[in-house]
């Protein structure tokens, strides 16, 4: 049937899930997880300077993340692998590092199932419910893709929520109090849902106290250590929530925390009665809570998955469930969009980098020039940042606002038509939008000719007029086939012909000349000058000239320009001498070296 699922979804789930899992990887995971080896060398209230004196890394987040780590990587430390911190480590002990926050992941999708049991939408139902949350799109990037240890915190939230819906108040507070030092967002969805459901002012005061007490705890052991202050509780991104502001003249007015009082105050004058409702309205003030974190400050990928089970959970309690599927699709094309815009060689095809594939391409643990050649970025039809956070956002709120609890109109165990095809269409298309370009950027970098010397990430600053402008550079290697350089056209069609001229400097001996017809350029791109393999000699230096006799002001392209020079052999040259700066080339060879 087309409303339940199978064996097969499973099994499929699970080989795309391994394949990614492999495959890509952050690499920020090294560094949490090597730390957590000061434990396991008994270094409990020394935990944060041990770090620092044995392997220069900073430990910045509260110690439960460590210590689960620590736990973890006990039998990695009695078989020898590696008994202290370091940041640098093989693939199969980042793969064991990956796999502790994966089994989170998975053990938050039972959870997901029981809180939908206990809700009695049925056993077909709870499944799907299950596995919509094991195949979101967002999710399934945090976990599989990016690899990060939120799951610590979602699985610990989940059973907090699971026993706020059986009315179990004491295991509700003692899960969100776990949840809350691994990262700090589950307080801002506790407070929300202790005050929907509790009216007495001295007992919501008694449970706030008890849920900080783990976390305060930690912050009592610690506080005396100064990398401790400094790194953690000066870790930047807590300052997000000051981002979105409006200055009143005496202060900043944090959208953030103004947004989520009213949140809370809504929260506390609602009454509201019957399990059902109470899980709507937990969905929706929930999913609210999300979009203030998220769309109202910086966020990094991998904490997105904090927000994922509210917009699952809350779209099974929708009488439009599959409406909201599209959405989570929308949401994941944005979310790829902004996040290759802003975490450029970061969050995105440079996450081969770490993955098993990473090994294989020019004999090197990290892909050189993977990240340079072709990247995600420019491959999606966005290229404004702020164009893509704003949709990202307003799709954010979209999905909050209309689950406002009375437009759900829903029977519990309404059955949701072709539901495993529409829940296989959001997995395979909302990964595709990440993995497809990410693997076309990897062909481009793993099929020849190959990228082997790069000056980029220049401005526009050099427009071509009637001076001949002049680009030394000497090649490493003698099987040169491609030279590029980076122009702009000034967002105009340009008319004047371009001169490309490549020059022997010792001989004088002209290796290549081409006339370009700029009107064919597109704006900021790569310019392709072929050559022979072996016109060009590995050691000899030669100059790259570039003239328009007819262009002016007003008809001509730019060349961009780097910040700085990088060695003595490679430098822009004017009036025959040799200036601190480069322009932006590109240099390709028939083999791997």
């Amino acid at each position: 049937m087309a409303n339940s699922v199978k064996k097969r979804d499973y099994i499929l789930f699970g080989i795309c899930a391994c394949i990614c899992f492999l495959v890509f990887q952050h690499g920020d995971i090294r560094h949490t997880g090597g730390c957590s080896f000061a434990y396991l060398q008994g270094h409990i209230l020394d935990f944060y300077e041990w770090n620092v004196e044995q392997a220069y890394m900073f430990a910045s987040y509260m110690p439960s993340t460590y210590i689960l780590f620590a736990i973890w990587n006990i039998p990695i430390k009695l078989l020898g692998i590696l008994t202290g911190p370091q940041l640098e480590v093989s693939y199969g002990l980042m793969m064991w590092y990956k796999l502790l926050p994966t089994l989170f992941y998975l053990g938050s999708a039972v959870i997901m199932y029981k809180i939908a049991k206990e809700l009695e939408m049925g056993e077909g139902k709870a499944k799907l419910c299950m596995y919509a949350f094991l195949t979101a799109p967002i999710g399934f990037y945090s976990q599989f893709l990016f690899g990060q240890y939120d799951s610590f915190t979602v699985f610990f939230m989940l059973l907090g929520i699971y026993y706020y819906l059986k009315d179990n108040r004491w295991l509700f507070v003692l899960f969100f109090a776990l949840a809350i030092p691994f990262k700090y967002f589950p307080l801002l969805v506790f407070v929300p849902l202790l005050l929907l459901k509790e009216k007495v002012i001295w007992k919501i005061i008694r449970d706030m106290v008890l849920v900080a007490i783990p976390y305060a705890l930690e912050l009592i052991v610690y506080l005396p250590s100064e990398l401790f202050r400094q790194y953690v509780l000066g870790f930047t991104p807590t300052e997000y929530v000051y981002s979105a502001s409006l200055p009143t003249g005496s202060t900043n007015l944090s959208l953030v925390i103004c947004t989520f009082c009213l949140i809370c105050a809504w929260a506390y004058f609602k009454n509201i009665s019957g399990k059902l409702l109470l899980a709507q309205w937990m969905c929706f003030l929930g999913t609210l809570s999300c979009t203030v974190i998220f769309g109202l400050s910086q966020w990094h990928p991998q904490w997105l998955l904090f927000a994922v089970p509210f917009w699952v959970l809350g779209a099974f309690l929708h009488k439009d469930t599959k409406a909201f599927w599209v959405l989570d699709v929308l949401m994941m094309l944005f979310f790829c969009i902004y996040l290759c815009g802003i975490y450029i060689n970061n969050a995105d095809q440079a996450m081969f980098s770490w993955g098993i594939l990473g090994k294989n391409m020019f004999g090197k643990e990290v892909m050189p020039y993977l990240n340079n050649e072709l990247r995600m970025r420019d491959i999606y039809f966005i290229k404004n940042n702020h164009i893509a956070g704003t949709i990202f956002t307003a799709l954010m709120v979209v999905t909050a606002v209309f689950k406002y609890p009375p437009n759900a109109q829903l029977a519990i165990n309404q059955a949701i038509p072709n539901a495993m095809r529409a829940l296989w269409a959001r997995f395979l298309v909302g990964i595709s939008i990440f993995i497809v370009p990410a693997v076309i950027c990897y062909i481009v970098a793993a099929v020849p000719p190959y990228l082997s010397f790069d000056l980029a990430n220049g401005e526009p600053k050099v427009p071509v007029l009637d001076k001949t402008i002049t680009q030394v550079f000497t090649p490493e290697y003698s099987d040169i086939v491609r030279v590029e350089f980076f122009q702009g056209t000034y967002g105009r069609v340009n008319t004047a012909p371009l001169s490309v001229t490549l020059v022997e400097m010792e001989t004088g001996r002209e290796v290549c000349h081409m006339v370009y017809d700029t009107s064919r350029f597109k704006n900021n791109t790569w310019i392709e000058m072929p050559v022979e393999a072996g016109d060009l000699k590995e050691g000899m230096q030669y100059r790259l000239e570039f003239a328009a006799t007819n262009a002016s002001i007003t008809d001509c392209i730019c060349l961009y320009q780097t910040k700085n020079r990088v060695d003595a052999s490679n430098y822009y040259m004017e009036a025959g001498a040799a200036q601190d700066y480069n322009l932006c080339i590109r240099l390709y060879t028939k083999n791997r070296h």
